[in-house]
């Protein structure tokens, strides 16, 4: 579907090709198109029932700024892959009702599909592995729960990891580098129709090289339902690059709707259009975030939230302490949007927009050295 994302630049200052921001504070609009991620549905494969609604909870009485959370570690320092090989060079797997498998130092490339398929499998573990230039994905899972992709590899594919209609789906500890597309694909990771606990995207490093890569959203949460005990978790990551997608982006969270939702910890260096957003559901906190760019061709705005989704609901979000520095591609600084159509944003004024730093708040090489 085609929409109209109206988004306001402030202009007082001029950055020009700065490479930090500086604080401004008068606003213009500027219609630019972009296009929501719509649902890839692989052929033939229906869920075997449909996902429950998800009840629009009420605002909480207590602030949950200050509230405690569970799990709530500190950013790590080892993000990525650690592995290096050796490899066994394997065809591709296309895998349907395996159970308690641990697939482990493969060396996949598929010119004309997916590198592995799992579909209607649990308690498969992938690790240690190469996935790479292939047409499809590196992994697709389908109908599936308890599958951890760890400690791998992925470059060159279409999207990293993509599970669909699935429940308990860990991607922990990657390298990833170059997603090449096209729309709808172009991820790190895409979880789409997956609901219930243990669903986790945490501590992986997305590099895109501009000329070698053509990202869509680095990671982007479909339609996608945590629980209020263990809600979805993208902790940690390290995202380097995008663009040139117009539409394309950091992390999606809300894509179509979607609820109980923890972003924090990660650190973005341009990583395309926007760096952060909600685009609809209930239940998302954003916190603890760094992000960052420069005046590129395709960059628009740092962080934003709006109901991009009809019949979605969209309230009880939050979005606090997070450190963001932008440059949208007209040169004014432009950190965040609030479109006014989610209800109260909880934390909204604790963030620091107008920070200033650049993109060395990531080191200088972030994937892993086998991996460079």
């Amino acid at each position: 579907m085609r929409r109209l994302l109206l988004i306001p630049f402030l202009v007082t200052f001029l950055i020009g090709n700065s490479s930090s921001c500086k604080k401004d504070t008068d606003f213009i609009a500027e219609v630019i198109e972009a296009e929501l991620l719509e649902e890839e549905v692989i052929e033939g494969i229906i869920p075997e029932e449909e996902e429950e609604e998800v009840s629009e909870p009420e605002l909480p009485e207590e602030d949950p700024v200050t509230e405690e959370e569970d799990n709530n570690t500190s950013l790590k320092k080892d993000q990525g892959s650690s592995y290096c090989g050796p490899y066994i060079i394997s065809e591709p797997l296309v895998l349907t009702g395996l159970k308690d498998t641990i697939l482990s130092g493969l060396d996949i490339s598929n010119p004309s599909g997916h590198a592995i398929t799992l579909t209607d499998c649990s308690n498969v573990v992938i690790k240690e592995s190469y996935l790479h230039h292939s047409s499809g994905n590196g992994v697709l899972i389908v109908s599936s729960n308890n599958i951890t992709i760890e400690n791998n590899t992925l470059e060159a594919v279409s999207t990293g990891v993509y599970a669909q209609y699935s429940q308990g789906v860990k991607v922990l500890n990657n390298d990833v580098k170059n997603v090449v597309g096209p729309f709808p694909r172009g991820q790190m990771a895409q979880f789409a129709n997956c609901t219930g606990a243990g669903n986790k995207i945490n501590y992986n490093v997305l590099e895109n090289f501009i000329g070698e890569s053509y990202a869509e959203d680095a990671i982007n949460l479909f339609n996608s339902t945590g629980t209020s005990s263990s809600p979805i978790e993208i902790y940690g990551n390290w995202i380097r690059g995008g663009g040139p997608s117009g539409t394309g982006g950091g992390i999606m969270t809300g894509d179509n709707g979607g609820a109980y939702v923890i972003v924090k910890n990660n650190i973005l260096v341009n990583p395309g259009q926007y760096g952060i957003a909600i685009a609809g559901g209930t239940n998302i906190k954003i916190h603890d975030n760094v992000v960052y760019a420069k005046e590129q061709t395709f960059t628009n705005v740092g962080v934003y939230i709006w109901n991009q989704s009809p019949t979605s609901s969209c309230q009880s979000n939050q979005i606090y302490n997070n450190k963001v520095c932008w440059t949208n591609k007209k040169g004014y600084f432009n950190a965040a949007w609030n479109s006014g159509n989610c209800g109260t944003v909880i934390g909204w004024d604790e963030n620091t927009w107008d920070t200033e730093f650049n993109g060395s708040v990531l080191p200088e090489t972030i994937l892993s050295d086998c991996n460079n």
